[in-house]
Parts: structure tokens; C-alpha cells; sequence
């Protein structure tokens, strides 16, 4: 008897049809995977466009808080230019490297002429989201009608050291990183107009950096567990969780807390700076549902 011989066509088509399923399976999962990345791509773009008016609105000081620590800058107008990086402000301030640079500013290190102190020039590129005071307008000629939150921030919490007069231990005290300065300033290549100035507050220059340096010398120091982490360091956390509190209690969230914004006078001897975020507790940008979800 004659065997049957199965078609090479109908073996074929089994096989190939089995292949394109295959194909076509892992098509869909990888459409699937796209659309899903791009929907949360763009759920985040329309809770970043919604949020942005809620978090630039303006921080509210209390009118009182203002006129006690508003103090008028013996230079409100510098002049941007000079020196081997075009860089220096007039004859005081000479400029010796970046330090940092972010959206909304850049941050470099100079040289103060007047008292020979290394300060530290954080220049803003946008005006920002606070209205300046009616008694500040007049300073600034009505030039400048908003300023960074920072500045009026940095007052207001820790306050002016105009001479640089301060030590780091007082800093301690303080627990903010005081102002030296704060100035309008235009570029010396254009003539002063009302779109052109921008913003600079001057700080003290905290050599022993930021919260993120002591690593190496923990490392060393063979501190590896986290029991040996709160054993060294718990006072110095609890300080710096006091002054949180003591923020929070006057009305006020920092916004910010992070190692980058915590400086370090000493291995347990912090103090917060970076004040750009301070917002009031009843701040719309703490209701909304980004800052929900975040569980903040």
C-alpha cells in the first residue's frame, strides 16, 4: 500500500502561521509598551503645565516681617562686566569660578574687595515670583517690579551681614546662611532699560561644602551601618530638624530639604541654605494633586 506523504505546503503553513502569531504578539506587547510610556510621558508634561502658575505663585511674608528685616542695599545697581571672564561686578566683586548652574540661575565663587572674603554670587536669569515691596520700588526705581523669593526669604529667616562680619560658628546659631548683598545689575555692553537687570544675592563661601562631601571622610572613618550613622550623627540631624520646626511654626515650608542645600561648617555642624522654595503653609502649591500623590 502507497503512504501518504503529509504536504510540504501544508506543513508549511501551519509553521508560518504559528511564526507571524508569534510576530505579531510581540508587536502588540511593544505598541502596548510605547503608548503606556508615552501616556505617562504625557501625564506628567500636563501636571508640570498645570502645576507651573501654582508653583511660581508668589510667597506671602507677613508686612511686619518685611518692614523689620527689609534693610536697603548700599548699592542697589551694579554693573556686569570686567575682569579676564566678564564676569566681575564693578570694582568689588572678581570673579574666580563657577560653582553651579541650574534652570533658574547660575551660582559662582568671588572675591570681595571691600573685606577680602570669598562670597558666593547666585544671579538669577528670570525676575521672579515675588512682587517687590512698595518702599523697595523706590530703591529700584521702579526698574524692577519682582524679584526671586530667595532674596526677601534670606532676609526675612536669616537675615543681612552686610559687613561679613558673621563667623561660621554664628552661622551654626543661625541655622541659615545670612545675606552679605543683594543688587540689581546690567551688562556693561548694554545701556540700563527695564528688560536687562537681573537679580544677584551674595552669601558667605562655606568651605566645608555641602551635606553630599563628607562621604569620603565617613567612609573612612569606617561608619557603615546605619546604627553607626545614628549614633554619630543623630544631634546633628535633631538640629536640623528643630530648625524645620521652628520654620514651621512661623508659617513656613522650606520646599527643599536636600543634602545639596545643607551646608556643613564642621562634621556635625549644619545649616540650611537655599531658600528659593520657601513657601507659607496655606501656599496653593501644597494642595495641589501632584504634591498629594507624592504623599508630601
Amino acid at each position: 500500500m502507497r503512504r501518504l506523504q503529509r504536504s510540504p505546503m501544508r506543513s508549511f503553513s501551519k509553521g508560518s502561521f504559528h511564526y507571524c502569531r508569534s510576530r505579531l504578539i510581540r508587536l502588540v506587547v511593544f505598541v502596548l509598551i510605547i503608548l503606556a510610556a508615552t501616556l505617562i510621558a504625557l501625564e506628567r508634561e500636563i501636571i508640570r503645565i498645570y502645576n507651573r502658575p501654582i508653583r511660581n505663585a508668589e510667597t506671602v511674608f507677613s508686612s511686619a516681617s518685611l518692614s523689620a528685616h527689609l534693610r536697603p542695599p548700599p548699592s542697589p545697581f551694579r554693573t556686569l562686566g570686567g575682569g579676564y571672564a566678564g564676569l566681575d561686578f564693578d570694582d568689588r566683586y572678581v570673579y574666580l569660578r563657577d560653582l553651579g548652574r541650574g534652570c533658574e540661575g547660575v551660582t559662582r565663587l568671588y572675591e570681595d574687595r571691600v573685606t577680602g572674603q570669598v562670597v558666593v554670587i547666585k544671579s538669577w536669569f528670570e525676575p521672579g515670583r515675588n512682587r517687590l515691596p512698595a518702599e523697595m520700588q523706590e530703591v529700584f526705581h521702579d526698574l524692577m517690579p519682582k524679584w526671586p523669593a530667595e532674596i526677601p526669604a534670606t532676609l526675612v529667616f536669616a537675615g543681612l551681614d552686610a559687613n561679613s562680619q558673621t563667623t561660621e560658628a554664628s552661622y551654626d546659631r543661625l541655622g541659615f546662611l545670612p545675606a552679605v548683598e543683594y543688587f540689581a545689575a546690567t551688562s556693561s555692553k548694554n545701556a540700563r532699560s527695564k528688560n536687562q537687570h537681573t537679580w544677584h544675592l551674595v552669601t558667605p563661601y562655606i568651605s566645608g561644602g555641602t551635606l553630599e562631601d563628607p562621604a569620603a571622610w565617613i567612609r573612612q572613618e569606617g561608619l557603615n551601618t546605619p546604627q553607626d550613622l545614628d549614633v554619630e550623627f543623630r544631634s546633628s540631624f535633631n538640629r536640623t530638624l528643630v530648625l524645620l520646626e521652628t520654620l514651621h511654626t512661623k508659617g513656613y515650608c522650606h520646599d527643599d530639604v536636600k543634602m545639596d542645600n545643607i551646608l556643613v561648617l564642621g562634621p556635625y555642624d549644619w545649616i540650611l541654605s537655599d531658600l528659593g522654595n520657601v513657601r507659607e503653609i496655606q501656599h496653593p502649591y501644597h494642595y495641589n494633586p501632584d504634591w498629594k500623590r507624592k504623599g508630601q
